[in-house]
């Protein structure tokens, strides 16, 4: 049985914010800015709301008790379990890193004169905060696609090394463990893995909202997952990320063309990888039509 089945009536009370803001108490104009459901552990839910400056982390206990405590002002970007960033004038914070994040991106800046894009000056390490520099730009727009793809093959090519080994999460077996009837389908995705080529220098999720345009100049930012690996692994992230928003696939394609070679193998496998992400994020949806919605993501 799927954990959404088990969690039917908790989903579909939590499908409202109206619970929540009655049992805490909130006035005003909230809204949702992330939900993400975790079947089996408490909190079984955790939620962010926002509202004028101010954002709130809800945690959901079994009988919908709900647990919440205010963000750091200046919270930009949230993700419960992985990181907090906040920014501070023209600097920002990831709070709650290791110090290795500090010296990935020391090495990186290291050898900025190498990438086709602009990366974030590292400006200390404190309290288990990483300070960086704003990289300055907007996201470009999609005629800019195949710039960008010549540009992340510029981080491939380089001579950056990644300072720490990062485990890749097993996106499958959490998949499976929600969702069993998909059983079959991700193993049948996922099988006959490709050799894995030389390990290059890879930024780990390359998606489009993570490339910044300033004026002429280009800029990737982001580097958690900053990782030793195959190319075709980040080529297939920006294609996924793309493919969301680009159904006739302009967008990665010209990317590709960007790019240049890649080994077509291995790039329909680590595609065939994200697709499987895509359907745990699905899965993991605050909603009782999570199972569904995963399942339409394989197909």
């Amino acid at each position: 049985m799927s954990a959404h089945v088990r969690y039917r009536a908790e989903l579909e009370a939590l499908a409202s914010d109206e619970p929540i803001r009655r049992a805490l108490g909130l006035t005003g104009e909230w809204r949702r800015t992330y939900a993400r459901f975790f079947p089996d552990q408490e909190p079984f839910a955790v939620l962010t709301l926002q509202a004028a400056g101010r954002m709130l982390r809800v945690d959901v206990f079994e009988g919908l008790r709900f647990e919440a405590v205010e963000l750091p002002p200046g919270t930009v970007r949230y993700h419960p379990g992985r990181r907090l960033t906040i920014r501070d004038g023209d600097r920002f914070g990831k709070i709650g890193v290791g110090p290795e994040l500090l010296a990935a991106q020391q090495e990186l800046w290291a050898h900025r004169h190498e990438f086709g894009f602009a990366v974030a000056e590292p400006l200390g390490y404190e309290n288990e905060t990483l300070w960086l520099a704003a990289v300055p730009g907007v996201q470009p727009g999609p005629e800019f696609a195949e710039r960008m793809g010549a540009a992340l093959r510029t981080l491939h090519d380089s001579g950056v090394r990644p300072v720490a080994h990062r485990e890749r999460p097993d996106h499958a077996a959490e998949l499976i463990r929600r969702v069993p009837e998909l059983r079959d389908r991700v193993e049948e995705l996922l099988a006959d893995p490709p050799e894995p080529g030389p390990p290059r220098p890879l930024h780990g999720a390359p998606h489009p909202p993570q490339w910044l345009l300033d004026g002429d100049a280009l800029g990737l930012i982001d580097f958690d997952r900053f990782a030793l690996g195959d190319p075709e692994a980040d080529v297939a992230a920006f294609m996924e990320a793309a493919a969301a928003e680009d159904e006739g696939g302009p967008v990665a394609e010209a990317f590709v063309r960007g790019y240049g070679a890649l080994d077509p193998r291995r790039l329909d496998y680590y595609r065939r990888e994200r697709r499987v992400a895509k359907a745990l994020r699905a899965a993991s949806a605050l909603r009782p039509d999570g199972a569904e919605r995963a399942a339409r993501r394989l197909r």
